[in-house]
């Protein structure tokens, strides 16, 4: 079975861009490589902006389907779970997406200076904060706004940059490091207010 054109144009765009850069990759770069007509790459994605949004939502995701990653099943049931099998989940299916979703981030990141993208990577920057802020809602409403700062910060581009890359850390022990950092913050405010 053809590999469908959407699929092809986002294949082609995310490797252009870790190859060539955001800014040196054309539109016209990326319908060669996937073997589509210009048109097709303009009526359904406007711009490299454009690409470059469908390529984050795609990653971010992990697959294709039209499912926002609050509406994806592992989402959903957070509210039904112990907070410590909650916090687990969520830890491990934002490092996974963050995984994903960091090479191109650190593309975006570098041609920040062209306006439409740096209000990309800002509009990101703030899609992320309200995921986190509902996902910590669904683990611990009263606990929301410090455990959305957790997950944003222990979870994040900028922390997978410098433990993964960096320091050589595998997902397996960034996941291990995160879920035991925000368990133990949270265990620990709780006995204090015990206390």
């Amino acid at each position: 079975m053809p590999t469908p054109p959407r699929q092809r144009v986002l294949d082609a765009a995310r490797a252009l861009f870790l190859d060539r850069g955001f800014v040196d990759t054309t539109i016209g770069d990326i319908a060669r490589e996937a073997g589509v007509a210009l048109k097709t790459i303009y009526s359904g994605y406007g711009s490299k902006v454009g690409i470059l949004t469908a390529l984050q939502d795609r990653d971010v995701a992990g697959d294709g389907d039209a499912v926002a990653l609050l509406d994806r099943d592992w989402a959903t049931e957070l509210p039904t779970l112990s907070r410590a099998e909650a916090v687990r989940r969520t830890v491990g299916q934002l490092a996974v997406s963050t995984e994903r979703a960091a090479p191109v981030l650190a593309v975006v990141a570098s041609a920040a200076s062209d306006p439409a993208v740096g209000e990309l990577l800002e509009r990101l920057h703030a899609q992320r904060v309200e995921t986190c802020r509902e996902l910590a809602r669904r683990i611990d409403a009263d606990r929301r706004d410090e455990l959305a700062d957790l997950l944003y910060a222990l979870l994040g581009v900028e922390t997978h940059q410098l433990l993964v890359v960096r320091r050589g850390w595998s997902r397996a022990a960034w996941e291990r490091f995160a879920e035991q950092s925000i368990t133990t913050l949270l265990d620990d405010d709780a006995d204090r207010l015990r206390s």
